[in-house]
């Protein structure tokens, strides 16, 4: 993901989450939704998809109580809906992430889909 081949990040990804689900490994299976989320954020090719990750990403984080990954997946959320023009929804889950990742003493683990990333695409 990292080296810009997003096809096969999606690929693993896809892979991954019928393990995880196969194996009822709910802790993977929320990673492998929000990388799935973030890199649809950062190509901005299926956004919809991106959503439907972040929102498993984000009731998994939240029900096991993961509160470094929902902090990202807030952020990740931020970047979809900022894709979509949805200016005042990504602004309030950039804060909630933000304050989050804040509270538990953390810096965002890589730049949000306007960095980095999104140069690689």
């Amino acid at each position: 993901m990292l080296a810009g081949e997003f096809d096969k990040a999606l690929k693993t990804l896809t892979d991954l989450l019928e393990r995880t689900r196969r194996l009822g490994e709910r802790a993977a299976e929320a990673h492998a939704c929000w990388l799935a989320a973030t890199i649809h954020a950062a190509r901005a090719d299926d956004l919809e998809a991106g959503e439907i990750m972040i929102e498993s990403a984000s009731a998994i984080s939240s029900e096991l109580d993961l509160l470094p990954l929902l902090a990202h997946c807030h952020i990740t959320r931020a970047d979809l809906y900022g894709r979509r023009g949805l200016q005042a929804e990504a602004n309030e889950f950039r804060d909630r992430g933000e304050k989050l990742l804040s509270q538990l003493g953390m810096k965002p683990w890589f730049p949000p889909s306007g960095g980095a990333l999104a140069e690689t695409a």
